[in-house]
């Protein structure tokens, strides 16, 4: 294959005179190839591997817009690109470079491969033969006039002697200028263009020779505001210094109606030393600023929904080897949600938790490891003792495998949690109560039974209304404590009208607990009923006086007394036999109270009087602040 090994060396010599050369870029692979001849145009011995080591021979000045533009290629839905830049040969050589590549993407609009070429247009942008007859430099020749190709350049002598005329590179360089699909131009130090490529005059809406040697305000009048552009333009031929990243907007012919947008590099043209005018690569953005208009829009509901969810959302980068071989991970992004959900203070963002937050659990680095290295969400329900909070939380992987990120979606469900472990306590509470309950009534059955009383019914159903008065207290205070007083009035209600005047009753604010209700309850109930049949409120002038209080002793448990007086009613007398009213007044309530309960039947009224030890009936905290010490509250 002798001709296809020729072809392909003159194919690279004339890449190597172009200064010219290829790439394939696949970025998800990270993955760059690169022709010999771009290895040589950017004066390398080898090809960068990686994108990143490309970056680095980028001139600092443009690295950010190179960056920026190439990412704005990417995510939008273009299919080529162009664009120019400077790089630094290792040698400390400053070259331009203009950049123009086709994307290859799969139906799902990702980026498969770049495929591009690079071209070094430093010579024409700087100086050299093509601007030197441009703008009027000399040649070496006699000087006579040269006649202009289409885009007011010089055209090349084809006579053998002509070294003075356009060289065989000039005329590559002309070939390249007009087929080059960004906008070149060169204007003369008043301003007045001298040479146009084909993609300018395109972008303009007018031909190239419409803009030969008149101004841009002359021919596109509306398009920028010149006197700033013209005061730049000056301080660019004054100084030198290039002015980059110039971004215009506006009409042209070539669109009329449409807006359209253009980012422009301006640089310097010298021609024997002389600054002699400038020149400028323009390049069309309107896709691209279309795109970032997409993308800002899309960003704008993002951050709008992020930060407006209640639910704590937030982004975790997962290390899986760390130094000390154990997982770790940091938040490296979070709405406010997140920090009113866990507490954490936002100084946490970017900090290593290991570190940031030593206390955490290590269920958590276990769980985000796992979904990271496996790439499966999870969703869970899990406690921090750190945080003394539970979260129902959605973790699932995003980004590429590598990058170790994971998006977390979490609730606070303390308050739930908590519901839900008082129901179950009330469930069980519920289950025993009911059983202690129907005991309890089987018992009073029995007992009322037992007494041979003809009105049976009658007072089994008071019995179980004084026990139903109880339960509803229980009820309505949620099945926790009951305050001595309303269980006092409760068993009393039938009397209501005569609590202030002949039933006194008075102690300290005390709440009694659940099991000690229901036996207090039966026992008062009893009391009362007793004292309608046959005491203090039989008659029209008897008084009930129900006392309560608690004592501090001395090396022991405070103590509970609860004294019920009757006064002024009929003399009575100590039954023959215990009926069910008394062993409920005596032997239920101490068994239940582990105290000691006194029952006189003196002539002047029926006394009854328990002292039992606090803790057997009230709830600790009502018993430590109604302790009385030496007679007298503390």
């Amino acid at each position: 294959m002798p001709t296809d090994r020729a072809a392909l060396e003159g194919a690279a010599k004339v890449a190597l005179e172009w200064q010219a050369g290829t790439y394939e870029w696949c970025p998800s692979e990270d993955r760059l190839a690169w022709s010999p001849e771009l290895v040589h145009l950017y004066g390398l011995e080898a090809a960068p591997q990686s994108e990143r080591d490309f970056t680095g021979l980028i001139h600092p000045d443009d690295r950010v817009r190179v960056e920026a533009e190439t990412s704005a290629f990417l995510g939008a839905d273009a299919a080529d690109y162009s664009h120019s830049f400077r790089i630094v040969r290792p040698d400390g050589a400053v070259r331009v470079i203009l950049d123009r590549g086709a994307i290859e993407r799969d139906p799902a609009g990702n980026v498969r491969r770049i495929r591009g070429l690079n071209v070094d247009v430093t010579d024409m942008l700087d100086g050299g033969v093509i601007l030197a007859d441009t703008l009027g430099g000399t040649r070496p020749d006699d000087g006579a006039a040269q006649p202009h190709g289409r885009c007011g350049q010089p055209v090349a002598s084809t006579e053998p002697g002509s070294a003075a005329g356009l060289s065989a590179k000039a005329a590559m360089l002309e070939s390249l200028f007009e087929g080059a699909e960004v906008g070149l131009g060169i204007w003369d130090a008043d301003f007045r263009f001298v040479h146009i490529n084909p993609a300018l005059a395109a972008i303009n809406g007018l031909p190239v020779e419409a803009h030969l040697g008149r101004r841009p305000d002359e021919i596109l009048p509306d398009l920028a505001d010149y006197e700033a552009l013209y005061e730049e333009w000056r301080r660019v031929l004054e100084t030198g210094k290039p002015w980059r990243g110039v971004q215009i907007s506006g009409e042209t012919p070539a669109e009329p109606g449409r807006i359209r947008h253009w980012e422009e590099d301006f640089f310097s043209v010298r021609v024997g030393g002389r600054i002699a005018g400038l020149a400028a690569v323009v390049q069309e953005t309107t896709r691209r600023e279309a795109a970032e208009a997409r993308s800002r829009a899309s960003e704008g509901r993002y951050r709008a929904l992020f930060d407006a969810i209640d639910e704590g959302f937030c982004i975790v980068e997962v290390c899986l080897d760390a130094p000390d071989g154990l997982i770790d991970y940091r938040v490296v992004e979070a709405n406010p949600a997140f920090y009113a959900c866990t507490g954490f203070p936002e100084a946490i963002l970017g900090r290593w938790l290991r570190e940031a937050a030593p206390d955490l659990e290590e269920h958590w680095y276990e769980i985000y490891g796992s979904v990271a290295r496996t790439g499966a969400p999870r969703r869970f329900e899990e406690k921090s003792e750190t945080l003394g909070r539970w979260f129902d939380v959605y973790a699932f992987p995003i980004d590429a495998p590598e990058t170790g990120r994971v998006a977390i979606l979490f609730d606070d469900i303390s308050e739930r949690k908590r519901q839900e472990e008082r129901s179950e306590m009330l469930l069980q509470e519920l289950n025993h109560r009911s059983k202690n309950m129907l005991g309890l009534i089987q018992s009073i059955a029995r007992q009322t039974a037992a007494s041979g009383a003809a009105d049976f019914t009658t007072r089994f159903g008071d019995r179980l209304m004084a026990l139903g008065a109880a339960q509803d207290l229980l009820v309505h205070n949620d099945w926790t404590t009951v305050p001595l007083a309303d269980l006092v009035a409760a068993q009393l209600a039938h009397f209501s009208d005569l609590f202030g005047t002949r039933i006194e009753m008075d102690g300290p604010p005390v709440t009694v607990m659940p099991d000690a209700t229901q036996t207090l309850g039966m026992a008062l109930h009893e009391l009362a009923t007793n004292a309608a049949k046959y005491g203090a409120l039989s008659n029209a002038d008897g008084c009930i006086s129900v006392l309560w209080r608690v004592e501090a002793e001395v090396g022991h448990e405070p103590r509970f007394t609860l004294n019920w007086q009757e006064r002024g009613g009929p003399a009575i007398a100590e039954p023959a036999e215990q009926g069910f009213g008394s062993k409920v007044t005596t032997r239920m309530v101490k068994t239940a109270t582990r105290g000691e309960v006194t029952l006189d039947y003196a002539p002047a009224g029926l006394s009854w009087r328990l002292s039992c030890p606090a803790g057997a009936v009230l709830d600790s905290s009502s018993a430590a602040r109604a302790t009385t010490r030496s007679g007298s509250e503390s």
